[in-house]
């Protein structure tokens, strides 16, 4: 017996939504990667975005709510993304950030972060694998 649910209209709907932000997602990762290329930053805006992530959102939970909030309107997030980033990213996040904004994008920061850092790995020839063994692997330390 499975225990997946069934695919409903509603859950259907959620399914084609998800595809659908991906999509968009690669979209501005591409155009962020492109852009970064342009100015010999790949690694750097890769590690802003992780960064981003890591030391802003998950730490202070409540920058993210606000900047994904729908009830914040856009000048609020301008204003927010300005003073928080502003002289302390680089000035292509900086603007990178104010264009999800504009575009009403800011809800797809995680997705494409994740489509930022898989084109990072396309580019430079890696793959992610998932590695499973018998028994425990011993630490390994750096």
């Amino acid at each position: 017996m499975s225990n997946e649910q069934p695919l409903t209209v509603e859950r259907a709907y959620h399914l084609r939504a998800d595809v659908s932000a991906q999509r968009i997602a690669k979209v501005y990762a591409e155009a962020l990667l492109r852009a970064a290329e342009k100015r010999g930053q790949v690694e750097e805006i890769r590690q802003e975005l992780e960064s981003l992530i890591r030391d802003v959102f998950d730490v202070v939970p409540q920058t993210e709510a606000i900047l994904m909030s729908g009830a914040v309107g856009r000048h609020r997030k301008e204003a927010l993304i300005q003073s928080t980033f502003g002289g302390r990213s680089s000035e292509l996040l900086l603007q990178f950030l104010l264009t999800l904004n504009r575009h009403d994008r800011l809800e797809l920061i995680r997705l494409i972060v994740q489509e930022y850092q898989e084109l990072c790995e396309q580019r430079a020839r890696r793959t992610r694998v998932r590695v499973t063994t018998a028994v425990a692997l011993p630490e390994l330390r750096h």
